[in-house]
């Protein structure tokens, strides 16, 4: 019987010597750059894989700079065009998505939220985004003063950025989208 309790941990520690470490590729060799501002940088990594037809690619930045807000400057401006539609396009989807799943957790928000929530409900999932925007508005008002002064410079540059490189004049209405993710 003692015997049969073993054997798990013996498969467990022999599966755990034997498993092949994977492959790390260096980032360097593999990295395009595509957009620079100030030190920092934008690129794309690609590692091709070991047949020849399939690779993987993926989004490089490098940051540089002496405080948050010049980071964070970098960050909006390079990553502009993304940022942008993860939060025009991507985030009301996934709000639509969501909105039926709050009904179960409906007694457990705020008693404001609760009323703002049933109303979107009530009316469908069109209004998902704007329900949401509401609960994130209140979330980051409530929580705000727990938030160090770096990460405010941050987001704060990350809307000034982006609003240079779109041409933006709406730099406020970013910075709010931005603090509400």
């Amino acid at each position: 019987k003692d015997v049969m309790r073993s054997i798990p941990l013996l498969l467990l520690v022999v599966s755990a010597v034997t498993a092949a470490t994977p492959t790390i590729f260096p980032a360097n060799p593999y990295t395009q750059w595509e957009n620079q501002v100030g030190a920092s940088r934008s690129g794309t990594i690609h590692v091709p894989l070991s047949d020849g037809d399939d690779y993987i690619a993926l989004k490089r930045l490098d940051l540089v700079g002496p405080d948050s807000r010049t980071r964070g400057y970098a960050h909006g401006y390079l990553l502009a065009s993304e940022i942008s539609h993860f939060l025009t396009v991507s985030m009301p989807l996934y709000y639509k998505s969501e909105v039926l799943s709050l009904m179960d957790q409906l007694p457990t928000l705020p008693p404001k939220l609760q009323e703002e929530i049933e109303k979107i409900i009530e009316r469908g999932s069109e209004l998902a985004p704007a329900v949401f925007d509401k609960a994130l508005a209140w979330v980051y008002e409530s929580e705000s003063s727990y938030l160090p002064p770096s990460a405010v410079s941050e987001m704060e540059g990350i809307a000034e950025g982006l609003c240079d490189r779109l041409s933006c004049s709406n730099e406020t209405d970013w910075l709010t989208s931005i603090q509400r993710v």
